[in-house]
């Protein structure tokens, strides 16, 4: 007997090296159809995505190769990138869930009775769960493969199928995260014996990449994060960020040093913790405790208390209600008591106060704690965290009982349905609130942390436990509703994710009302200001309307409540048909009809009938008027060269009212008979007083009119034209007020002059043409015009228009301003009104003020700094300010996180720079100072030097204002600060072109260009100046400025700013006209072989090859090399305390050059165009560190 059980002992070892356990576990999930689910899901889901990515729809008409194809490498990882989360969450259900079966089942009490080795148990364990997701990766792979061969995609979308274009991403991101990730969470599940702490995990895990993401987000971080992104991300993207479509279409991605050392680094954590993990992993009935709650040894040798019967609140409640929240109580202290729970809370504060303490917007600069500003982020992404994690323990609530084998006890007790589904509901919310809370302490920590004691608790609250609460509810309903219904958990929550996921891509399929894309609506944002305004009124309707929809899945979710044995979805229907007595139908009637009664409501209230004002309808609709009028679209009209504007805001009722009139002048030498004109919203014709007139056409929808003037208007007449103009007081449906209740920024409305732009298309005017017109950038038939506004505002309100203000009274228990113009100005009027602190200064006799609100005094001084800084540099540089006014206005963030530039006025945002805090680091500039620099610049360039309407007039505007901002910043912080900030325009430049199917040179830019108007028109021409002879530049802008300022006759285009450089330019320099600006040019320089020799008298004599080349490019990525050279080209050498010892500019007729120099003392270091001059993607090859020799 002894020989026979030694033999058996034996066998069972050799059948645990032969991989026993492993085989056992594929047979497993082989049969189990959860896995073919996932399968068919995944596969779906990339076939899905090709398809959709190469236009099965038919939407885009694109030439091959313009455009970057569906299946190129970089989208096929970008593909992995995207469905990342959901493979994470595959890893516990797979892998996580081979080992955690033995401790659901109890099996492990038997298994581990025999002799079996940890090693080998483990490793199958780890191997059989890995194999599953892999299959499956290995099917989304097909997916996407299959998406590109059917029928009906966009051939010029679709490039040829490379098995290395698959394999790439499947490798080094799908199957490498699925190794590392999924030994961590292995390592997680066999400690703890819980499946739910391998979710945990995955969660956190994705917590702290995004907190990597936010806390490296700045340029000088960019080499950390491409090592430390756990997901590679990062790493790919950033080594692609410039690709042009070309590169894009037919590069394989580079398997470069960062990625490899990304994957090592992570693959070497998990080989840690997983090692970790081994040691202390013991085949016994006892998992590793973790003694963060005490553990009460012997429970049973407790005393029972006496329970005495007392009055409470619960005695209000019904008996079911009662029995639900004891039940809730006790389901919620064994969450939070847990282990998982724990570490959860911890790891997230600690997440949270770590991105809230980062604090950077864009341009790296950072800002001040508000508390507005501690709560944008969470409102975005912990929200999120929140929901998942409300989807993973509605799972674990509704299938505990069945995983604890206690459904038969709990089925045959007397307990309600309802009281059970109930208690799961209030267990959820409770977590809910605790997970929230979080939000609050990490704020409130950050801003202690900080130094800022301006605590705003009301604002807290309102945010987290009004908002954000709200839609988590509806979120908790709809998880328990899906868990009730789907038998599987692991396969419930998956599916709760998807659909989450797939709500954000809802409005790509034409579905944009918020009635119809549930829990939607987006989370209204505080403004110190304004407060929320009206956006959170229509935000709360559509979160009630959908919680009654949540009340429906509730009442559905008691029906489907699974209690005893059900063997089929059609015993679960009778059952519920049973459970439907009479109250259950009138609530489900009432709940029906309030869902449908509150749609309606708001489909009418703010949704009005598009029936006829958008689809086939309203493009029929122009086609007709296009018919009708499209004779006139060229005809003679007059000029706008007065308004006069008498306006009431409310900013109680969120509303305004009044009147105006137009003073039009026919400028040409012929009469004019037709007069055309469009209405905006809210803007309606009142009279011509002084002219009778037959209306010829009209469309309501279209708003326009076209009138026929009984008597001509003759050459040099006038005509007033009568309107008026309201926006209706706010309602409980209204989603976007122009007048909030403080802080109120909108531009005046009147009607418009000319052709209707709805039923205009200019693409279709060929550029030569739009060169031609005379009209300007800012509007058809529009000059400098005198403008006379009259506006009223609440008592405790200032108000705001162009002009000086003329006078101030008070009447009825309102203000009023009149403001009046000293000159003509531009178009565009900004109507403010707002409560505002002043802070005053003035330069040049010009009076300078910033109104603010009373808490926004951070960046004031630096504000009227760059104020006085740009008109003085402006003044001197270009010509004097015309206005005796200047005034930057904050307004709301309801509005958006802007600034711009009028007459006389600077609107701001207060997120525009009133919250960002002054860093003296070195990778950090003064933004608030450029971005103020810039705005007041544009009172030179844009309303001064006003555009014609035409291709590249933007350049003339926010190039050369960008460009005075730059100058400015150099002239008060130093070149270095300069340099940096040229830097991340270039940066920005050469990583957004890639993406470009085709670039415009600036002279022919679009509006919409705004990466060539800002960045390459910057570069342009700070590449200029820094050719020419220092001040040169500035001589050539202020002779175009006063050729050109004011000039109503003639509006400039970029052809004239390049036919004035054509004349000022040197001739040995006019290379650099085309190059900038008349085609998209880009260079390399290359230092190649050199020599260092020491002479006979101690100098040394160096030689260097400069490798040369210029690029035409206008459509990224196929660039012509062979252009002619005869560029001029700087290099320097250096010794080794950074002083420059040798200097010499050459003109590069040949791709390569030889260049000589000589120092007196030994050189360290040669750089080829250290200034920066050209417009070259990557500096960092243009250095040469000489060595020994």
């Amino acid at each position: 007997m002894h020989t026979f059980l030694h033999l058996v002992n034996i066998l069972w070892r050799v059948d645990m090296k032969l991989g026993r356990i492993l085989i056992y576990e594929l047979r497993y999930w082989v049969r189990n159809p959860v896995f073919y689910v996932f399968a068919s899901l995944f596969f779906t889901i990339g076939f899905a995505m090709m398809i959709f990515s190469a236009d099965i729809v038919g939407e885009q008409l694109v030439s091959k190769g313009t455009k970057p194809f569906a299946n190129n490498p970089l989208n096929l990882f970008s593909f992995f990138f995207d469905t990342q989360l959901f493979v994470l969450f595959l890893i516990p259900i797979f892998i996580g869930g081979s080992i955690y079966r033995d401790f659901q089942s109890n099996t492990f009490n038997l298994l581990y009775s025999f002799p079996v080795a940890k090693q080998s148990y483990l490793t199958e364990k780890f191997l059989s769960g890995s194999l599953m997701v892999g299959i499956i990766l290995l099917l989304f792979c097909l997916g996407l493969f299959l998406g590109t061969l059917i029928p009906g995609v966009n051939p010029n979308l679709v490039g040829s199928n490379s098995l290395s274009h698959y394999l790439s991403p499947l490798f080094w991101i799908a199957l490498f995260n699925l190794l590392w990730i999924g030994i961590i969470v292995f390592s997680v599940v066999s400690l703890s014996r819980s499946i739910h702490a391998g979710f945990i995990t995955v969660i956190l895990l994705f917590v702290l990449r995004r907190a990597m993401l936010f806390i490296f987000s700045g340029p000088e971080n960019m080499d950390t994060i491409t090592l430390l992104d756990p997901f590679g991300e990062a790493t790919v993207m950033i080594s692609t960020g410039s690709w042009t479509v070309s590169e894009i279409n037919s590069s394989l991605i580079p398997i470069s040093i960062e990625l490899i050392l990304n994957r090592a680094i992570w693959l070497a954590i998990a080989l840690a913790i997983g090692c970790a993990s081994y040691l202390s992993f013991e085949l016994n009935h006892a998992p590793i405790q973790l003694r963060i709650v005490p553990f009460r040894r012997n429970p049973g040798t407790k005393r029972m208390k006496t329970v005495h019967t007392t009055w409470s609140t619960y005695s209000l409640f019904p008996i079911w209600l009662q029995t639900s929240l004891e039940l809730s109580k006790f389901q919620f202290r064994a969450i939070i008591k847990s282990r998982t729970f724990i570490v959860l809370i911890i790891v997230s504060l600690l997440f949270m106060i770590l991105l809230l303490g980062q604090v950077n917007p864009e341009y790296t600069t950072r800002i001040y704690p508000l508390t507005q500003v501690m709560l944008l982020l969470p409102s975005l992404f912990f929200s999120f965290i929140v929901m998942l994690i409300t989807f993973l323990y509605a799972g674990f609530l509704v299938h505990k009982d069945n995983r604890a084998t206690m459904n038969a006890l709990v089925d045959a007790s007397s307990v309600p349905s309802a009281s059970l589904l109930v208690s799961k509901l209030l267990t959820l919310l409770k977590l809910q609130v605790v997970l929230l809370s979080l939000i609050i302490i990490g704020g409130i920590s950050v801003q202690l942390w900080k130094g800022y004691i301006h605590l705003e608790l009301q604002q807290y609250f309102i945010q987290v436990y009004g908002l954000l609460f709200i839609g988590q509810i509806i979120w908790a309903i709809a998880a328990l509703f899906i868990q009730t219904v789907i038998p599987n958990q692991y396969l419930g929550f998956f599916i709760l994710i998807l659909f989450s996921f797939g709500l954000s891509g809802i409005e790509s399929i034409g579905i944009e009302k918020g009635i119809f894309i549930f829990n939607g609506g987006i989370i209204p944002q505080y403004s110190d200001l304004s407060g929320y305004d009206s956006s959170i009124r229509s935000f709360l309707v559509h979160k009630v309307y959908w919680f009654v929809f949540g009340i429906l899945l509730l009442i559905l979710s008691y029906l489907f409540a699974q209690r005893g044995l059900v063997f089929s979805i059609r015993e679960r229907f009778i059952i519920a048909r049973k459970r439907i007595t009479k109250k259950v139908s009138i609530y489900l009637g009432i709940i029906i009809f309030a869902f449908i009664a509150l749609g309606t409501t708001i489909s009418l209230q703010v949704y009005p009938s598009k029936a006829h004002t958008s689809g086939p309808d309203l493009n029929q609709r122009k086609v007709d008027a296009e018919d009708r009028i499209g004779h006139l679209e060229h005809i003679l009209q007059p000029e706008l060269s007065a308004i006069s504007l008498s306006l009431d805001i409310y900013p109680e009722q969120k509303s305004f009212s009044g009147t105006g009139s137009l003073l039009l002048i026919n400028n040409s030498a012929q009469p004019i008979d037709t007069l055309m004109l469009s209405y905006p919203t809210g803007v309606r014709l009142r009279e011509l007083p002084s002219r009778a007139f037959q209306i010829f056409d009209s469309d309501t929808i279209l708003n326009y009119e076209v009138l026929v003037l009984n008597e001509q208007l003759q050459s040099g007449d006038s005509i007033e034209v009568r309107f008026t103009v309201a926006e209706t007081p706010e309602n409980w449906f209204s989603e976007k007020q122009k007048v909030v209740s403080n802080g109120t920024f909108f531009l005046a409305d009147f009607p418009l002059i000319g052709y209707p732009d709805v039923i205009s298309s200019k693409k279709n005017i060929p550029p030569d043409e739009l060169q031609a017109t005379k009209n300007s950038y800012v509007g058809k038939h529009v000059g400098l015009m005198d403008t006379d506004f009259t506006i009223s505002t609440s008592l405790n309100q200032l108000a705001f228009a162009p002009g000086i203000l003329q006078e101030r009274w008070e009447e009825n228990g309102r203000s009023f301003y009149h403001y009046k113009s000293e000159k003509s100005i531009r178009n565009g009027i900004p109507i403010q009104s707002g409560s505002f602190e002043v802070f005053e200064d003035s330069v040049y006799g010009i009076d300078l003020k910033i109104y603010y609100h009373s808490s926004h005094t951070f960046n004031l001084d630096r504000m009227m700094t760059a104020m006085k800084a740009t008109i003085d540099y402006s003044t001197t540089h270009f010509g004097p300010y015309p206005f005796e006014e200047l005034r930057i206005i904050e307004f709301s963030r309801s509005y958006g996180n802007f600034a711009q530039s009028f007459a006389y006025t600077l609107p701001f945002s207060e997120a525009a720079g009133f919250f960002s805090k002054q860093d003296s680091s070195e990778n950090r500039f003064d933004d608030v100072f450029r971005l103020t620099a810039h705005e007041v610049a544009h009172q030179w360039w844009g309303h001064q030097i006003i555009p014609a309407e035409a291709l590249g007039s933007r350049f003339l505007t926010e190039a050369f204002a960008e460009f005075t901002a730059v100058q400015i910043l150099e002239q008060e912080y130093g070149t270095e600060k300069k340099q940096l900030y040229l830097d991340l325009i270039r940066n920005r430049y050469f990583n957004q072109r890639g993406r470009a199917s085709k670039e415009s040179p600036l002279t022919m830019a679009k509006p919409d260009e705004a990466l060539v108007t800002y960045s390459k028109g910057l570069l342009a021409l700070q590449s200029l100046n820094d050719h020419l002879e220092p001040g040169a530049f500035s001589d050539i802008l202020r002779k175009f400025f006063y050729k050109y300022a004011r000039n109503e006759d003639s509006y400039p285009t970029s052809h004239d700013f390049i036919a004035h450089l054509e004349q000022e330019v040197p001739d040995s320099l006019t290379y650099l006209i085309t190059d900038l600006f008349k085609e998209v040019t880009l260079y390399e320089s290359l230092p190649g072989d050199y020599q260092v020799q020491k002479q006979e008298d101690d100098s040394y004599k160096i030689e260097v090859d400069l490798l040369f080349e210029k690029f035409r490019n206008h459509t990224p990525g196929m660039e012509i090399t062979a252009l002619p050279l005869k560029d001029f080209v700087e290099i320097e050498v250096y010794d080794n305390t950074e002083s420059v010892i040798a200097a010499k500019t050459i003109q590069v007729n040949a791709t390569k050059t030889t260049i000589t120099l000589t120092t007196g003392v030994k050189p360290q270091k040669i750089i080829l165009d250290p200034h920066r001059k050209l417009i070259e993607q990557n500096y960092s090859n243009n250095t040469i560190i000489i060595g020994e020799q």
